[in-house]
Parts: structure tokens; sequence; C-alpha cells
């Protein structure tokens, strides 16, 4: 079973230390990037090819509002989970309607966050070990 590989964005150094921290314990998740800022997070998002992108709306150069569609375009198979400080409806509300998969307030984040991810990339199934081929044992001796 794979990990969902998650690529982090905030501006905020120390979370990015402590969510990358939290996520990696039990190798339920990888963190495959940290980025802090939109233009670093898409760039790193080109390259690294996250299953999940966790991006923070607040950020100094392009808000997450405006990040939304270009880590959609420049990832397209990511899902983009929000996280934020703002809990107004209004925000998650419009998160969403730019393409946002899922919305997680900060202050969930210890509760929330890992679900969140899980739901939007379920583990995969075992693969059963294959069976033994056909033709491969040595040919019978004649008695």
């Amino acid at each position: 079973m794979t990990a969902p590989a998650v690529l982090l964005v905030d501006d905020d150094a120390t979370f990015l230390q402590h969510a990358a921290r939290f996520l990696g314990q039990g190798g339920a998740v990888r963190v495959v990037g940290t980025a802090r800022s939109a233009d670093e997070g898409v760039a790193l998002a080109q390259s690294v090819r996250p299953d999940v992108v966790v991006l923070d709306l607040s950020m100094p150069d392009t808000d997450g509002f405006a990040a939304l569609p270009i880590f959609r375009a420049a990832a397209p198979g990511a899902a983009v989970v929000v996280v934020t400080t703002h809990e107004g409806s209004h925000y998650r509300t419009r998160a969403l309607a730019l393409g946002a998969a899922g919305f997680v307030p900060k202050r969930r984040l210890v509760d929330d966050l890992l679900p969140e991810i899980v739901r939007l990339c379920p583990p995969l199934p075992r693969a059963a070990p294959a069976p033994p081929a056909l033709g491969t044992a040595p040919p019978a001796r004649p008695a």
C-alpha cells in the first residue's frame, strides 16, 4: 500500500514544520514537499506530483483563493485541501466553488486533516499474491 503523497503550502515555516512532522507519523501519509509561497508550491507540485496539496488561504504573494485554480491546472490529478484560520462558511463555500476538494479550519487540523486526506485518497487494497506461473516446474523424469 502506498501512502498518499502530500505537498504542504503555507507561508509560516513553523506551521510547515509541525504539519509535516504530524502528518509523517505512522506512515499513513508521505510529505513530499513544503513550500512557503503559492509560486514555489506550484513549481514543486509540477515536479513531485502530489496526490494532495494542503493549501493555506492567507499568504502574502498569491492568496489561496487565487492559487486554487493554478494548483488545479499545475497538478490536475491532485486534490486540494484548504487549511485556514478563517472559519466563516463563506470561506468554505468560495474555496469549494474554486475547486477545493476539502476544507479544514486550522484549529481542527489535528483531528480533521488526516481523515480528510484519507477520504480523498483511500488506501488501495493489497494485491493478492500472483499465482505460480504455469510451466515453470521442471519436467517430470520418466520412471
